[in-house]
């Protein structure tokens, strides 16, 4: 069964709970306590700072994980830049898109999960909102991934900072998954990928991908931000429909009369700004103003949103192929800049086709993809 259902019978397997974490990367050079509590213990030798550095250009790896096993829930926590940006905590940090997290399953070379640390964790524009949902969660500073990730034999986490020029000082997390005595307990699972891509900008008639995959699999939901690159059209990006074909059909298999209706919400987030268990909106500009008021200002701004949804019940599963897109404007007329992080679970051997669409491959009713 290609749904999240196939994922249950995990529970009747007998496993163990073990992590691998940044604890036990003190350094030998501490700054001299400020606590006197703290004194005497320094005398002794003693550290504790579970942390690890991670300078311009590094990579950070999380001690490997044996399998058979299934990741659980993924804790990180980090430092900007600059020390002072700390005082401002929810403003945008580079350090969001630049600190990238990357997860490897059983020997491939290629990563599973290869997206920006802030977008991964549900929010993109490098700022940090609270939020919780089943799946992701930003609370109080910590950064969380609840997605079960099945692997056979081995795993492997990393985080690379691709500043060129500067260091995050203090990086923090943990890694959870249940490790099964079974070696057939894994044997060829659906493997978790989450893709970043983003197009800067988007192009007339031409809608957003979302996702390009052969194989087999199920789709399991997304993070997408949106932007205007220019004023005057205030949030009328939002007009987009967005369609899943499956299996090369030529009828979508899920279409949404608009994008805040894809998030379940509606009249361009009338609300402002929320999270769900399945569905929310964690940037909004505006978001304090009431909805005439928003209507009143918004053509008058850069626009920007960002929103997460996850399908469970409603996963979307593809025997050979899926392709989903979301147009930006009812046909595509408002120009974005757009990025987005996909989830979605494959068998071994399915490719990813990363490039734009362009016209003529995606099937659509609203005008020709032909070009004239």
């Amino acid at each position: 069964m290609n749904t999240y259902e196939s994922l249950s019978t995990w529970g009747r397997i007998p496993w163990r709970i073990l992590q691998v974490s940044t604890h036990g990367h003190d350094r030998p050079i501490q700054l001299t306590p400020f606590l006197p509590t703290w004194k005497p213990l320094a005398a002794r030798g003693l550290m504790h700072r579970d942390n690890v550095r991670i300078g311009p250009g590094e990579t950070f790896e999380f001690p490997p994980l044996a399998g058979p096993g299934c990741i659980v829930n993924i804790w990180v926590t980090f430092m900007p830049f600059k020390m002072r940006e700390l005082t401002k905590y929810h403003s945008s940090w580079d350090a969001r898109k630049k600190l990238r997290i990357r997860i490897f399953f059983d020997g491939e070379q290629e990563p599973c999960v290869d997206s920006p640390i802030g977008d991964f964790f549900g929010v993109g524009f490098g700022e940090y909102k609270e939020f919780e949902s089943k799946y992701l969660e930003e609370r109080s500073g910590g950064y969380v991934c609840r997605f079960p990730m099945p692997f056979v034999a081995s795993a492997r986490v990393t985080i690379t900072n691709t500043d060129d020029r500067r260091a995050v000082a203090t990086f923090y997390g943990a890694i959870t998954y249940k490790a099964f005595d079974d070696p057939g307990a894994m044997a060829d699972p659906y493997y978790f990928h989450a893709i970043y891509r983003q197009e800067i900008p988007t192009r007339k008639e031409i809608p957003y991908k979302i996702l390009d995959v052969k194989g087999e699999g199920f789709y399991a939901g997304m993070v997408l931000n949106i932007e205007n690159t220019k004023r005057g059209n205030g949030l009328t990006f939002l007009e987009g429909n967005t369609k899943i074909y499956v299996d090369d059909g030529q009828a979508p298999s899920l279409e949404y009369t608009g994008t805040e209706d894809l998030f379940q919400g509606a009249w361009y987030y009338v609300s402002g700004e929320y999270s769900a268990p399945y569905a929310g909106l964690t940037v909004r500009s505006l978001a304090k103003l009431g909805p005439f008021r928003t209507l009143l200002g918004a053509p008058f701004l850069i626009n920007k949103t960002s929103q997460y949804r996850f399908h469970e019940h409603d996963a979307v599963p593809f025997s050979t192929s899926i392709l989903a897109f979301i147009h930006h404007g009812e046909f595509d007329e408002v120009l974005t800049k757009e990025s987005s992080v996909t989830f979605y679970y494959a068998k071994k051997g399915s490719s990813i086709n990363m490039s734009p669409l362009e016209n003529g491959e995606f099937p659509d009713e609203y005008y020709s993809t032909e070009k004239v």
